[in-house]
């Protein structure tokens, strides 16, 4: 598991640093010649999805503290006319603070340059997770989040996720559901696009458990009807 982990982490430690050095962020420009309410609407479902990054399912914390860089992205069923604008990665910052063994505050934040526009990101909420002497160690959270800088558009969203840790070999294999609760507003001035939309999102979660000391790797698909949400994290335990 050690060499396992040796390996794995640096081929992800190298992914993430060539990523954020030199991809293409996601695009954030909401207003199209074409479009349709669908595309629309697929197009915030995947805003939405790389807004609000999962927890991770720490069952046996040895530090107060965790602080990590994340990257996710989306990947659509069928072509799209916002294909370009969802297709790039979405940088972010964390904090999960341990309040007591069981109960942490979450809290995460992102800004960078897309286009013309400055985007920013922030969530925060609360994760409750079971104890360790539990076959499947378990983990519910609520996170509240907010998108803000792009010129057309802003989004609120409320997530819910609950999930297991299951081992599997020298593997530890997370499984779960979430429900993602959005709502945002345009400020396009045209008579033909909507003012404000309103949805919810049901996924499928499956992820993985790399935790080695205080370091810990934590990559995570979630999967949607109309597309797939992939994100990795990668923390460091302090305090």
């Amino acid at each position: 598991m050690i060499k396992f982990f040796s390996v794995t982490g640096k081929r992800i430690v190298l992914f993430m640093f060539f990523t954020f050095g030199f991809s293409q962020w996601a695009g954030y420009d909401v207003h199209q010649e074409e479009y349709s309410s669908t595309d629309l609407r697929i197009f915030i479902e995947g805003k939405t999805f790389g807004l609000s990054a999962n927890p991770s399912l720490i069952i046996s914390p040895k530090n107060r503290a965790y602080v990590g860089i994340g990257l996710s992205k989306n990947t659509l069923f069928r072509p799209n006319t916002y294909q370009k604008q969802l297709s790039g990665w979405v940088p972010n910052f964390s904090a999960d603070i341990f309040i007591t063994n069981n109960l942490y505050f979450i809290g995460r934040i992102s800004q960078f340059y897309s286009e013309e526009d400055i985007v920013h990101s922030h969530n925060f909420g609360f994760a409750l997770k079971s104890g360790e002497d539990v076959s499947y160690p378990w983990q519910t959270s609520v996170l509240f989040c907010n998108l803000s800088g792009p010129r057309d558009f802003a989004l609120r969203s409320v997530s819910l996720t609950m999930a297991i840790l299951i081992q599997a070999a020298d593997h530890q294999i997370q499984i779960g559901i979430g429900k993602e609760m959005y709502s945002a507003k345009f400020f396009l001035e045209d008579a033909n696009f909507p003012t404000a939309m309103k949805g919810e999102i049901n996924y499928i979660l499956l992820g993985m458990n790399f935790e080695r000391d205080s370091i810990g790797i934590f990559p995570q698909i979630r999967f949607h009807p109309r597309l797939i949400g992939t994100s990795v994290r990668m923390t460091w335990g302090i305090g």
